[in-house]
């Protein structure tokens, strides 16, 4: 390992040393932690003739190594001149994660960031790209990918872009080609994009654009791509309102006529009162992925496809932020309604929802006591709808002890989880205990397949 360290931190400063006051050398430990923890649970669906207990051991520990510190170097000029930038996106790392892992090399992506030729406040782009339009990501008190208007049109990558910028307006033209294989990239197929957007005119955003591939059956079928969205921020003292749309088309050549498909429409709404941080909810079921991004605020987004089997997906979302010192609490719901009559027989509104609240409190000098509580539910139409559309409730119920819910019942899913954590009893130890319930709507016909686990846990780490 040490051969390893000495070999990638003499590469770092060669490469440093080239590239003069960019990503400097900083030869340093970044992260070095360890933690290990041992958990007795008990299953209170089990069987009374045999039980079922038993302890759970767990070992995390991880080093990162810091080398070259992240920076980028630009040329710089006026008039008509050549821009290139190369990034070191983080700084580059040696790194090692758990138990035993070989020190490797990690983060410390280098790329050619830009590459234009400049006609004044005109340009010419000559990295690859895309000659996709669109994509817009609805803000939310919780987000998810899920919902938004996706990338639309067809997509030739080898090319070029023209464009004019400045600090309020911005128009892009792409012409590119799909690439054949190996050196062979006279492929003969092209396609063709254009993208205007007004920015942050007294809070407005606007964008537009469109894609064009001049042989649909270069691109299977896919020959126009249209995109809009309108976005716009309202500042109240120290707040902001912040209200997103969208609309997004795909078009297919089909005879002498175009026929749209794939079409999407979005729509938000926020009341922030922080800004987005790349965390989740915090709380039992939206503690593990299933909230993406977390904004200090209440929303609520609006989905619906524009194709065939239309529906409307209704999203309400609450995160707390610092409204109360050493309180956190989550909440995200979902309202599918199916819209037109494509759908079968009884198809039918389905709702989901899921949060939880945690409340830290200090007792004494060292002592910290958090307790918190989380739910998730959904009704029974949620489960037939989201068979076809997919859905951040749709995951298993898991937990550091291993329990699966039965995921659905007859009249849907309801899970319920309450713990309690404790810190600063022993110096870099907590401990915690939690119930969580199995499915309580189980249409297993037996009661005692409902109540769930009970775990203890003790951690020391630092």
């Amino acid at each position: 390992m040490k051969k390893i360290i000495a070999i990638t931190a003499m590469a770092a400063m060669v490469a440093a040393a080239a590239m003069a006051d960019e990503p400097a050398v900083d030869l340093s430990i970044a992260e070095f932690k360890g933690d290990a923890s041992v958990t007795w649970g008990i299953d209170l669906d089990a069987d009374a003739t045999t039980g079922r207990t038993g302890f759970k051991n767990e070992t995390s520990a991880s080093i990162k190594l810091n080398i070259v510190n992240a920076g980028d170097k630009t040329t710089e000029g006026e008039g008509v001149w050549g821009e290139a930038k190369v990034k070191l996106d983080n700084a580059f790392v040696a790194k090692a994660e758990k138990d035993g892992d070989t020190m490797g090399l990690a983060d410390g992506k280098v790329v050619l960031d830009t590459a234009k030729l400049h006609i004044g406040d005109l340009y010419i782009g000559i990295k690859s790209g895309d000659t996709k339009v669109g994509k817009l990501e609805l803000p939310n008190a919780l987000k998810s990918s899920k919902y938004g208007v996706s990338d639309k049109g067809p997509n030739a990558t080898q090319g070029l872009v023209v464009g004019y910028g400045n600090d309020t307006f911005g128009i892009d033209v792409d012409f590119r080609s799909l690439p054949a294989t190996g050196n062979d990239y006279y492929s003969d197929q092209y396609a063709a994009a254009a993208q205007f957007e007004l920015k942050d005119l007294a809070g407005l955003n606007v964008k537009a654009g469109a894609s064009f591939g001049f042989d649909s059956a270069d691109f299977g079928g896919k020959q126009l791509g249209l995109f809009g969205s309108v976005g716009y921020k309202l500042a109240m003292g120290d707040n902001s309102l912040k209200i997103s749309a969208g609309v997004g088309y795909d078009g297919n050549k089909v005879g002498d006529s175009l026929k749209f498909e794939n079409g999407e429409a979005a729509a938000s709404v926020l009341y922030a009162w922080g800004d987005e941080d790349d965390k989740d909810g915090g709380v039992y079921y939206l503690d593990n992925g299933e909230a993406k991004k977390h904004t200090p605020g209440v929303g609520v987004a609006v989905y619906m496809p524009l194709g065939d089997n239309k529906f409307l997906d209704i999203v309400p979302a609450f995160y707390s932020g610092e409204i109360v010192e050493n309180l956190t609490a989550s909440a995200i719901g979902e309202f599918w309604i199916p819209v037109g009559s494509d759908w079968p027989d009884g198809t039918k509104l389905g709702m989901a929802f899921a949060g939880g609240v945690k409340y830290k409190v200090a007792v004494g000098d060292a002592i910290t006591v958090a307790p918190q509580a989380g739910f998730r539910f959904t009704d029974k139409n949620y489960k037939a709808a989201n068979g076809k559309i997919g859905s951040i409730f749709t995951k298993e119920n898991k937990d550091n002890s291993g329990l699966v819910d039965n995921v659905f019942g007859a009249d849907g899913l309801f899970n319920v989880k309450a713990g309690v954590e404790i810190g600063g009893l022993i110096p870099n130890t907590t401990f915690e205990a939690w119930y969580q319930s199995r499915n309580l709507l189980s249409d297993e016909g037996d009661v005692n397949k409902k109540a769930g686990t009970f775990n203890i846990k003790a951690k020391i780490s630092f």
